[in-house]
């Protein structure tokens, strides 16, 4: 997470944001939220040991309004009992109801359950026996995928409250050309199924025009309607897999990926599949060895070396995940995402020229899209071309869905451009090369936010090495806190805070991280101070109204 404010956060729609405000009052009720955005639907799952009481809906629904966010139109809402795959009571109402009658909650579940209980096809044996043995993970703040096994079935019992979606898995930026011959093949795929329901190729290229226009869960639906006509389909099981994985259900995709390959073994797209599925559950060596068999099968597959830099890059392994980026660029010279990754991992190798190259390639081959702009500031920031990566975070702004960290890192480069304004100032060359070399550290922890998922150790390091250059730099202590309390090192997070707040008493943004992780953790008195702190130093007016709701909570 970033140091922008929790609730500014949450007012622009991120879930993890939501999920942490609801969990401050919750958790001390053994109830744990797990939020979802998708299509303008905010989608949240309670779970607790017994049955969370439905009566919670009017309070969160209170709080939903008062966040006076235009990122959702409707709001559905799961009550689950923790170790069941069925939520026991849904309600939902839109995002403009002034006032909210909780139902009975003795509703039975079969008046709600065609909401979500879509049986799925009979599978063979080798999918039974992994079945068996799945449960369902632990939740994190990030996502959820909750699935049940119902005999041979999989019943996806909330798919969109699984809707998370991996940055670096998702199509960024279709243009017209693209958009046009998508909707041209799903209409013809379209027409063809009216002649014949089950053709099930049809329901494939529906699927795959679908995914093409960003259109996830429809596709997920031909997909599967493809693989329940003819279950030996390999591809439309490939087609589920990814589509899985792009709408945040892992483990899902990992078994979809096995079933193509159960099929065809020899299938380099679903040996693809499966390395993307493992990567994202952050099991390295196995995706390692998935994207191996693929590139094994098929040299000239540019998604395989993709993925297996993706990997690589989790693995701290740059070199060898830039070799694989070059290959797949090789393959196909216009791939937006290599070239935007290689960009990445060159400058965490502090090849800076060549990275900025590699960035210009993004460009040309995506377009001006945020993330490549977001990326290519973070490149020059470590370069200490702050005039250059200010103009490429306003650009990235302009572009960019994730508008929170664009404005984090214009915040962060002011004040590191402001320091080194003052050196050169003082002509103090010792604080120049301290604030070049920390800095280069610094971003490096931000490229790897922005190229691979579950970072945070390798974002540790980064850092560490951050604040031992430059034990003042206070965004690299607070960016610290924010990865070891992801982590949970709930104490050690408290005293990276408590550091970036002995260097600099009136910085608000590490008073008020502080005060979130305190009464995360049902320290109120001291989040209560720590909230105090971040007003007095002059922060944002959301610190003002968490003090204002932490107070409440406590009958104050």
């Amino acid at each position: 997470m970033t140091q922008v404010s929790l609730m500014e956060q949450a007012k622009s729609g991120s879930p993890t944001a939501i999920a942490a405000l609801i969990n401050r009052s919750l958790r001390t009720k053994g109830i744990e939220a797990t939020v979802a955005l998708e299509e303008e639907c905010l989608k949240i799952l309670l779970e607790s040991a017994q049955v969370p009481p439905v009566t919670l809906v009017s309070g969160i629904q209170k709080g939903l309004t008062q966040l006076e966010s235009e990122s959702w139109k409707r709001v559905e809402i799961y009550g689950r009992q923790k170790g069941e795959a069925i939520p026991d009571w849904t309600r939902s109402f839109e995002s403009n109801a002034t006032c909210f009658e909780v139902p009975d909650p003795k509703t039975p579940l079969t008046s709600i359950a065609p909401a979500f209980a879509k049986p799925e096809l009979p599978s063979q044996q080798p999918l039974q026996q992994h079945l068996a043995k799945w449960q369902i993970p632990a939740l994190v703040l990030t996502s959820v995928a909750a699935v049940v096994v119902v005999g041979w079935s999989l019943v996806y019992v909330q798919r969109d409250i699984a809707a998370l979606m991996r940055k670096q898995q998702a199509p960024t930026g279709l243009s017209q050309e693209n958009i046009k011959s998508h909707e041209a093949a799903l209409a013809e795929a379209e027409r063809e199924l009216r002649t014949d329901s089950n053709n099930h190729e049809a329901w494939y290229r529906k699927g795959q025009a679908l995914a093409g226009l960003n259109r996830h869960s429809e596709a997920l639906s031909a997909y599967e309607k493809a693989t329940e006509i003819n279950p030996a389909d390999f591809a439309a099981w490939s087609g589920r897999s990814l589509t899985l994985r792009r709408l945040g259900y892992d483990d899902d995709a990992l078994l979809a990926a096995d079933k193509a390959l159960e099929i065809n073994p020899k299938f380099a797209e679903g040996w693809k599949d499966r390395c993307g599925a493992l990567f994202t559950l952050n099991r390295s060596t196995e995706a390692v060895a998935a994207c191996d068999q693929a590139i094994k099968l098929k040299p000239d597959f540019p998604q395989a070396w993709y993925n297996r830099g993706l990997v690589l890059v989790q693995m701290g392994q740059y070199e060898k995940a830039v070799s694989d980026f070059d290959q797949a660029t090789q393959v196909k010279p216009n791939y937006g995402g290599a070239w935007r990754a290689k960009s990445a991992t060159l400058a965490m190798l502090q090849r800076f020229e060549d990275a900025l190259a590699a960035s210009d390639r993004a460009l040309q081959a995506e377009g001006p899209i945020g993330e490549v702009w977001l990326v290519r500031g973070h490149i020059l920031a470590s370069q200490q071309r702050y005039e250059d990566a200010m103009q490429a975070y306003t650009k990235a702004l302009r572009t960019n869905e994730d508008r929170n960290s664009v404005t984090v890192a214009q915040i962060v480069l002011k004040r590191k451009w402001q320091w080194y304004r003052e050196a050169t100032a003082n002509q103090d060359t010792r604080r120049q090369t301290q604030l070049k070399q920390a800095g280069i550290w610094y971003y490096q922890a931000s490229l790897l936010s922005y190229t691979v998922a579950n970072s945070q150790e390798l974002n540790l390091m980064a850092l560490d090495k951050a604040v031992q250059i430059d034990p003042k730099d206070v965004d690299a202590w607070n960016s610290r806190g924010w990865n070891l309390s992801d982590l949970g090192r709930y104490e050690k997070a408290l005293a990276s805070y408590d550091k970036a707040t002995q260097v600099d008493p009136e910085f608000g943004w590490a008073w008020y991280n502080r005060g979130l992780l305190l009464e995360t953790l049902g320290r109120y008195e001291e989040a209560l101070a720590s909230y105090d702190k971040a007003i007095q130093a002059g922060s944002f007016p959301a610190v003002e109204r968490t003090k204002r709701e932490l107070l409440q909570k406590l009958g104050r």
